[in-house]
């Protein structure tokens, strides 16, 4: 008889063993599940948070850009043209030619990096001289296509007194309003 009791014992304390095993791996998994969901939760509140310090970044960065070239400019008798972009989808800039006084001042053809780089919120220098104080008109061509096959450039003209102090200009290609068709607004700064 002391044998069987012996046995019963025994029995009883390997099932007692592994109910407590199956119980702390339960509790383990319930523990890991539970970080792998506050994980997640995490890295979700990381990401809305790094999404958001980038933006605030490619804003900054246009008036970086601007204020970066004016602390370089070496003479107040400089001019410089910027371009950004505010574009819907839909147009795809090509090219961007300048005249200044009816002669040829510069053409910029646009490469996919640098549309990307507009696209976030840059700007991209495309003229600089040094000019004597006058008066003088600007003229600048957007050159691209609207859809896939449309081939499409539209004009600014600027009329502008350059003085002694550094001229800056930023012309914004936009396709914002009516038809959605490319059209340029355009900034100035003494």
């Amino acid at each position: 008889m002391h044998d069987s009791g012996f046995a019963k014992d025994k029995g009883t304390s390997v099932k007692n063993i592994i109910s407590a095993v199956l119980f702390i791996a339960l509790c383990w998994a319930h523990s890991a599940f539970a970080e792998s969901v506050n994980s997640q939760q995490n890295f979700r509140v990381l990401d809305e948070k790094v999404q958001t310090i980038k933006t605030n970044i490619i804003k900054l960065g246009h008036d970086f850009a601007l204020l970066e070239d004016g602390l370089t400019s070496i003479s107040g008798k400089e001019l410089v043209v910027y371009v950004s972009l505010a574009i819907n989808d839909g147009f795809l800039l090509q090219a961007l030619e300048l005249t200044l006084n009816n002669r040829f001042a510069a053409r910029y053809e646009f490469t996919q990096e640098v549309l990307d780089g507009l696209a976030g919120g840059g700007v991209k220098r495309i003229y600089a001289a040094k000019l004597p104080s006058g008066q003088y008109i600007l003229e600048a061509t957007l050159i691209g296509k609207v859809g896939k096959r449309h081939d499409y450039s539209n004009s600014v003209v600027l009329k502008f007194d350059k003085s002694e102090a550094p001229k800056t200009i930023e012309l914004n290609v936009t396709n914002i309003r009516e038809k959605f068709l490319p059209e340029f607004a355009v900034n100035e700064w003494d």
